[in-house]
């Protein structure tokens, strides 16, 4: 069983800082990341799809379970509720001797007829079967827990799903090449006695010992869905809801050959929950030291070093790693990475044109030629939020507010399942590759391209869109898919370099 991300990280921490005490530098923790014992321990927690198979004990059970839930959704246990009331004489199904006794007692129910007093209206005992009890109450805690049960699951294997851009990460080959493709798949080298390996599979295979696992708990997750659609659901889901300190065992919960197998699911999923909350909770000081390990290693992966004469500071204060405009350069890029707090790190990043004569229009948009991006650390899920639904419009609104200010870029980074969308990062030593996101998300500030500077001042490199041309800081933000891009040049009017730096690449909604 693997180690839960809060005790993993609680080690890894401890094992960075020790080693830091004496070796403070950038390349250092990069190495500590990539290379040392807590490096090691990161690897130990990765995931191969081909080798190791995600324990679920529970999946077997839940198959029973899930076909179960749907038996009752169509032949649910009720309670008859008997009701009385008045009903015209005509359409009165059933009527009884207290019901003739009632109706011979109320007057204002007979009429005269052909000189004959008859009953117009009659009291009737009305039969009907009511879905709102205990244990179908009950029954609907139980889904809500497999759902969310599914969801986490569902996407713990997604993770491990080998996808085409994966195997693109950090190379710099066009897709419309097939020999490339061909290439980075190894594909000319498989054959029939060549067994498969982590390093010539492009996409994942039937025979991923995960698979069987994936298959169950769509299927199960199926069901899930169909039971949210059935009319017994949409019955319950008005009724009052049973919370867990509202369960408790009943002859139809112990008895019944359909309920039964539920409610011993249900109190399997109640111990389960017990071991969560034993797990140690990630600390946010802790989160924030891996992730910028993460950014410091690939920084360094992707070829950046720190000036001997920067004067770089790396300080450890109540065991966070701070730093100000900590300076690493790479041929003409500048990067400055400041993080004065547990929950955000800022990284600027800045085109060098010391080497080429800068025009006027330079001096006067210098904002074109920096991008500040805002990153927001989230360790944990915060209790006001119910779902991982909420918690993802919270960080829409996180990095809204981030990018009405002053930032050119905004990202959240996040070890939470489920809650990876356009600029939330998650970084978690539980994903197939660890650093894989960071270094996505680094190469997406960094997009430089040669361009004709006139045309994209009007029409967006990213969509196409009429564009307003640049602001008065410099940037030309395209309303239309929200990237943001700079317009700059290098060299003399002879030997002009037109290039679109694209710093904030988005699609539209």
């Amino acid at each position: 069983m693997k180690t839960d991300i809060g005790n993993y990280l609680s080690s890894y921490n401890e094992k960075l800082l020790n080693q830091l005490v004496t070796q403070g530098t950038f390349v250092e923790i990069g190495k500590a990341f990539s290379k040392s014992s807590a490096g090691a321990l990161a690897s130990g927690l990765k995931s191969n799809a081909y080798e190791e198979k995600v324990d679920f004990p529970w999946i077997d059970q839940l198959d029973e379970v899930t076909e179960k839930i749907m038996s009752i959704a169509s032949n649910p246990r009720t309670h008859v509720r008997f009701d009385k009331e008045i009903r015209l004489a005509e359409q009165a199904v059933k009527v009884d001797g207290n019901d003739m006794k009632m109706t011979t007692k109320t007057s204002k129910l007979w009429r005269l007829k052909d000189e004959e007093f008859k009953p117009e209206k009659v009291y009737t005992t009305v039969y009907e079967a009511d879905f709102a009890i205990y244990e179908n109450r009950f029954l609907l805690n139980l889904v809500n827990k497999i759902n969310n049960l599914l969801n986490h699951a569902i996407a713990k294997l997604n993770e491990m799903v080998k996808r085409v851009n994966k195997n693109y990460v950090g190379q710099t080959v066009s897709l419309a090449s097939i020999d490339d493709v061909k290439d980075i798949a190894n594909l000319d080298k498989i054959s029939a006695l060549t067994p498969k390996s982590e390093e010539n599979l492009l996409l994942t295979t039937s025979d991923a010992s995960f698979l069987d696992d994936w298959k169950m708990l769509v299927k199960a997750k199926n069901r899930i869905n169909n039971f949210y659609s059935t009319p017994f659901y949409h019955y319950l889901k008005d009724q009052k809801p049973l919370s867990d300190s509202d369960v408790h065992i009943t002859n139809i919960l112990a008895e019944d050959r359909s309920y039964a197998p539920c409610y011993n699911f249900y109190l399997r999923l109640i111990k389960m929950d017990k071991v969560e909350e034993e797990k140690k909770p990630v600390d946010p000081i802790d989160y924030h030291n891996f992730v910028i390990s993460n950014i410091f290693s690939v920084l360094a992966d992707r070829g950046f070093m720190a000036p001997y004469d920067a004067g770089n500071k790396l300080e450890i204060n109540a065991n966070l790693l701070k730093c100000e405009n900590y300076k690493v350069v790479k041929d003409e890029m500048n990067c400055f990475i400041t993080t004065t707090d547990k929950d955000h790190i800022d990284i600027k990043f800045e085109f060098n044109y010391t080497k080429t004569p800068q025009t006027e229009a330079d001096a006067m948009f210098t904002g074109r030629r920096a991008s500040l991006v805002s990153i927001d650390l989230v360790s944990k899920k915060d209790e006001e939020f119910l779902n991982v639904e909420e918690l993802s419009v919270h960080f829409r609104k996180l990095i809204n507010q981030r990018l009405k200010k002053d930032y050119t870029n905004a990202f959240v980074i996040t070890p939470i399942d489920g809650t990876e969308k356009d600029d939330v990062i998650i970084c978690s030593p539980h994903c197939y590759k660890i650093d894989a996101n960071i270094t996505n998300m680094i190469k997406s500030c960094l997009i430089f391209a040669e361009g004709d500077t006139s045309l994209y001042a009007k029409v967006c490199p990213v969509c196409g869109a009429y564009m307003d041309g640049e602001q008065e800081n410099g940037n030309c933000y395209c309303s239309n898919c929200g990237s943001t891009y700079s317009l700059m040049s290098q060299g003399t009017n002879e030997h002009k370099n037109e290039l679109i730096w694209i710093k904030r690449i988005k699609n539209p909604d």
